[in-house]
């Protein structure tokens, strides 16, 4: 509750108070809380001493590093269509549904799902090419930007585990391939595409 009003001041959406503890408690509990009741006014100060709380442990620092930047610029800097763009730039909002972004930083986000919309689309981005001592060799792109495959990887595998319900149900999901890819809820499409992908790149 503390994080949604304070989010709404960050954003420039600000809502009362008033409102955001009134739904709140309705949704958490399933009824209504009268207004200025006790019962209110220790909620509400509970809400507003957790915003403190949160201000400090963030250090007052609401500058944050989104995934999207660094998305678009690789895309465009080897010749990406415009269907790996949109497939990674929705493989980037997928994993907000996770706690993907506190372990891993938004640039390798970024990368990652371009990689992956480009195995799940069957598509190469153009392979830049190194110079060294006069010698041009040509690179992978994730090469390039210095980043290294495996990383690329375990960044969705991780995202996976985060959007997974529970160890079991991923390994039964793996060992049958049952699961249909149109049927299923969205975050079990989203994990058996990583398994996929991890079958691809990891081979028996």
């Amino acid at each position: 509750t503390a994080c949604l009003f304070l989010a709404g001041k960050v954003e420039e959406t600000p809502k009362k108070i008033r409102d955001v503890v009134e739904c709140s408690y309705a949704v958490r509990f399933e009824r209504s809380l009268e207004y200025n009741s006790p019962e209110y006014q220790q909620y509400k100060k509970h809400v507003l001493r957790m915003e403190r709380v949160l201000l400090q442990t963030v250090g007052f620092s609401f500058h944050v590093e989104h995934p999207y930047q660094h998305l678009l610029h690789a895309i465009k800097a080897f010749d990406g269509d415009t269907d790996t763009a949109q497939m990674a730039w929705n493989f980037v909002n997928d994993s907000l549904r996770s706690n993907l972004c506190l372990f891993v930083k938004p640039r390798l986000i970024a990368f990652a799902s371009i990689f992956l919309a480009c195995k799940v689309g069957n598509k190469e981005l153009k392979q830049p090419v190194a110079v060294t001592d006069g010698v041009e060799t040509p690179q992978m792109w994730w090469e390039y930007l210095k980043v290294e495959h495996s990383m690329l990887v375990g960044a969705w595998v991780v995202s996976g585990w985060c959007l997974s319900r529970g160890v079991s149900a991923a390994v039964e999901w793996r060992k049958e391939r049952r699961l249909s890819l149109l049927r299923a809820p969205r975050q079990c499409f989203l994990l058996s595409l990583l398994f996929s992908l991890l079958h691809f790149v990891c081979p028996k």
